[in-house]
């Protein structure tokens, strides 16, 4: 065998190897956590009404006052609020939807909210895209 010969034969056996390596089917992947699929609960939480006042400040949580009050405010953010007949409600934080049976007035102060009754209240907006509507589903 020449030099050249023997040079050539170790990088063809080189070359032949990293293209098996390359060649080889993918390994399985990695099992993925059945949490990612999983739906995530929402938090159930009560404000209670006392001496006519039911304050609401539960983030991100699906909240119920039992029976009627006087005045509820909210100050929570994305949550949903079910409340018996009000009389005056305020709504200080954002993105909550408010379920009310009987409603006087709304007075707004935040930004997209909405309010379902089937009340016609008189409404103060002193936000943006805040509704009061009498249709259940958003």
């Amino acid at each position: 065998m020449t030099h050249r010969t023997l040079l050539a034969l170790p990088l063809l056996a080189l070359l032949l190897g990293a293209a098996a390596g390359c060649s080889a089917p993918p390994a399985d992947p990695a099992p993925t956590s059945s949490s990612a699929t999983a739906e995530t609960a929402i938090p159930m939480a009560h404000a209670k009404c006392v001496d006519g006042l039911a304050v609401v400040t539960t983030d991100s949580a699906d909240v119920t006052i039992d029976g009627d009050c006087a005045t509820v405010e909210i100050k929570a953010s994305n949550s949903q609020v079910t409340v018996g007949a009000v009389e005056n409600l305020m709504v200080d934080g954002s993105i909550n939807r408010i379920v009310v049976a009987e409603v006087d007035t709304v007075h707004f102060t935040a930004d997209g909210n909405v309010v379902v009754t089937d009340s016609t209240p008189v409404v103060t907006d002193d936000g943006q895209h805040n509704t009061v509507t009498d249709q259940p589903e958003m």
